[in-house]
């Protein structure tokens, strides 16, 4: 196993925050990532609903663990003294219904000793809401997210997804939130008070509904597609091998081109019609001609003949098979730690490089006593602006590469936040996401949502005038982000080698599938490929079909990706405050998803792998209407107890073989069938309610498009309509991250066209002339579209 190669003589990026974190230790991982970039955080942990070591261990790597007894008043005391000289304090419920140990006296006893500590309180239904008291799993969140909606098989009723996957994007969310909370207040000196909802950050962020969405949907708004579970098999094809499945992507016609030269240019299908998508997608033969080339050949030799005809393929790996790749092996991405039994345990190394150095794993959690204090002498806090900004990232200038959905959000992230935000386009290399125009015009609902708030220069980098007008706005600007695939600057002149020297202050920021090193690095970057190799596809199945992969309407880790990218260039704009140097942010998608996958791979280091469900009954159940569900899960012998009583069944909790989980884990048939007599007549908005009411977290499976009259989300204020000058209806869209005193909701300015403020940005960015505007335009350096 590759040891960790976080050693750099380097101070890390969030070297100075201070972050103190009240939580059970399941809930850890939110700012796991912040300690991950050199938080020093100290964790009072909290009671849990269901005892589990693994994520405990996993979600609080690199933590310092202090024992406090929040129910009395030294305890509470002691709290408040580290709350005084911390920059972050979170108190994070699993379970609504338990008390905040940071209630609201204590809280502005803190604040007014500390007035510029960012307080949080993360809860499953936010506070003060009137789900307060609703109980939250991650299958719940899958129901009510829209995200259930989507996954499965046409024809057949929805499916689970595998997992907590999306309850691990949620803590992404909140950490991002966290981080640009604390970003505002260096820069303008006021702390802040959040009220996160797990619920509301895991729909923004897992797949979100109103969100840009990838070729998946066929830049179809996830809102508009059909009722049912959309056929989509064809996108990401799954096709059998020797020794299990591989799965291809073949969508534009140079891969075609390929998949063709590859098969022997078959006379069938030499055909022109054949570059296009649809009509390879109507073929009954292409498949199966395609799935006999691969049949007697593994794995291996199917990737590497792909490889070699420039046909993006990828394994169908187990979680214990994707732990040896070389890929992973080479970039350090998974290391050892030692757990409190003096186990060597297998844990992901971070998701992030910060200046080519992993931004991973520094040790085990680590248990301290009461009068431990910070480990810095003094916190960094700098004086505030002059002019404090209106946004967190107002004055920021990015110029922006992103393209498709991963691209289009991390960039998004910083503009909804106040950065001028620069997207660099050229016709000859068009950005997916405009390629899909549906209904709606020249401007897709789907770019809309991915792009708003951002301006576009059309610009050609291979004409040398071209690339040295980039650097007269390199010299301008603060970040350059991108999601090529690795080496693409490069290969332009334009790494950041290039770029530091015209500004020894810009911050670069990068993702892709597989990450910038290793012998995987040069593969192309589809989230279903990385989802096929890192062992999710795999498990992304129905239990009596596990060769009929689902995943296929899933955009995945493409938005949480989105997320990583943006904390780790918004931990390189602190770290440069801090010490005025710039610096190189980089993610692998690949390792986004161990990231989420980390109890599994700690799990299986350790020889203990896991079950897939926590308890029993955990699952989705009919409702009265047309393909109408409702999730119930237990976690725990209390929800069984509540389940029973609610439904009528409490001659179930008198048999001996279901009073543990693991028994009634292995009666899930059963207890299904039990569960799904009490749901079939009733409305699923019913079975919800009276569950909740008895403590059980159970959800309606909500479709997209009824997200925005939700109750809850209509409340929170998560979705906002907006309009578009070239799109002839408003349209819903993400709002704002949670509740907060000092981040205000987005702005909503329409997405560019192509060019669009070329001509602004070469006169007003850069002086250019208007003569000689209209000559580089005339000669194909500069392309502007009139408003």
């Amino acid at each position: 196993m590759t040891q960790s190669t976080n050693a750099v003589n380097v101070e890390p990026a969030l070297a100075n925050l201070r972050v103190l974190e009240i939580a059970p230790l399941s809930a850890g991982a939110v700012t796991r990532y912040l300690a991950e970039l050199g938080a020093d955080v100290i964790l009072v942990p909290q009671a849990e609903i269901v005892d589990d070591a693994v994520a405990a261990l996993v979600r609080n790597t690199g933590k310092r663990v202090m024992r406090l007894d929040l129910t009395t008043t030294a305890g509470l005391e002691r709290l408040a003294e580290l709350a005084a000289d911390a920059d972050i304090l979170l108190s994070t419920r699993l379970d609504g219904r338990l008390a905040d140990p940071m209630n609201d006296e204590w809280l502005a006893a803190v604040r007014a000793r500390n007035p510029r500590l960012v307080a949080a309180r993360l809860s499953p239904f936010g506070t003060g809401s009137s789900l307060e008291n609703w109980q939250l799993t991650t299958s719940v969140m899958d129901a009510l997210s829209g995200v259930l909606s989507r996954s499965g098989m046409p024809g057949r009723e929805p499916l689970l997804p595998p997992t907590e996957v999306s309850l691990q994007c949620g803590y992404v969310q909140a950490a991002w939130a966290l981080l640009l909370a604390y970003f505002n207040r260096l820069r303008t000196g006021q702390g802040d008070a959040l009220d996160l909802s797990l619920m509301e950050v895991t729909a923004q962020c897992m797949d979100p509904g109103y969100a840009i969405g990838g070729s998946a949907t066929a830049g179809v708004p996830a809102s508009q597609l059909p009722r049912g579970r959309a056929e989509s098999r064809h996108m990401y094809p799954f096709l059998p091998c020797k020794d299990g499945f591989v799965r291809i992507c073949v969508l534009g016609p140079r891969q075609w081109q390929n998949m063709f030269r590859w098969m022997g240019e078959p006379e069938k299908y030499a055909g022109p019609e054949y570059n296009k998508l649809q009509v390879r997608f109507a073929s009954t033969t292409l498949m199966p001609d395609i799935a006999a080339l691969f049949r007697d050949k593994t794995r291996a030799e199917v990737e590497a003949e792909g490889e070699r005809h420039g046909v993006p393929i990828a394994p169908v790996l187990t979680v214990r098979e994707a732990m040896d790749i070389e890929q992973f092996a080479a970039r350090g991405a998974l290391t050892q730690v030692t757990d409190s039994q003096g186990r060597s345990v297998i844990v992901p190394n971070g998701a992030l490089e910060i200046d080519g150095a992993r931004a991973g794993v520094t040790g085990a959690p680590r248990e301290v006593g009461n009068d431990a204090g910070w480990i810095k002498p003094e916190r960094f806090d700098p004086p505030p602006e002059a002019m404090p900004p209106h946004r967190p990232l107002s004055g920021i200038t990015i110029l922006d590469f992103g393209v498709i959905v991963a691209g289009a959000e991390q960039s998004r992230l910083l503009a909804d936040q106040g950065a001028l935000t620069l997207k660099m386009e050229n016709k000859a290399f068009p950005d997916g996401a405009r390629q899909s125009l549906g209904m709606d015009g020249p401007i897709s609902i789907n770019f809309a949502m991915g792009h708003r708030n951002k301006k576009s220069v059309g610009i050609n980098l291979r004409d040398d005038r071209g690339k040295a007008m980039f650097i007269d706005m390199v010299r301008q600007a603060d970040v350059v982000m991108s999601n090529f695939k690795p080496g693409t600057l490069t290969s332009l002149g334009l790494d950041y080698g290039a770029l530091s020297q015209a500004n020894p202050n810009i911050i670069m920021g990068d993702s892709s599938a597989y990450g910038p090193t290793g012998p995987w690095s040069g593969r192309p970057g589809y989230g279903p490929l990385v989802r096929a190799s890192s062992g999710l596809a795999a498990q992304w199945v129905y239990p009596d079909a596990p060769s009929d992969f689902s995943d296929g309407m899933t955009v995945y880790p493409d938005h949480v990706s989105g997320r990583f990218l943006a904390m780790g260039t918004l931990a390189l704009l602190i770290r440069r405050m801090r010490t005025g140097r710039g610096g190189t942010t980089s993610l692998a998608q690949a390792e986004v998803i161990n990231a989420h996958l980390a109890d599994q791979i700690a799990a299986y280091s350790l020889g203990e792998p896991r079950p897939s469900r926590p308890d029993a009954p955990w699952n989705i159940y009919p409702c009265a209407g047309d393909d109408e569900w409702a999730v119930i899960t237990t976690r725990s012998d209390a929800d069984w107890r509540a389940l029973c009583g609610a439904i009528g069944r409490d001659d179930l909790l008198g048999r001996p073989d279901l009073r543990t989980a693991q028994g009634r884990r292995a009666a899930q048939a059963e207890l299904d069938g039990a569960v799904a007599a009490w749901t079939a007549s009733r409305a699923p908005e019913a079975v919800m309610e009276s569950l909740q009411a008895a403590g059980v977290p159970a959800g309606k499976m909500l479709r997209v498009i009824e997200m925005p009259d939700f109750p809850f989300y209509r409340k929170r204020g998560m979705l906002r309509l907006a309009g578009h000058p070239l799109i002839k209806h408003e349209f819903y869209m993400e709002n704002a991250l949670g509740r907060s005193e000092h981040l205000p909701d987005p702005d909503f300015a329409p997405a560019p066209l192509p060019g669009e403020q070329t001509i602004w940005a070469a006169s007003e960015l850069l002086g250019i002339d208007k003569d000689r505007i209209d000559e580089l335009i005339e000669t194909g350096v500069l392309e502007a579209t009139p408003t």
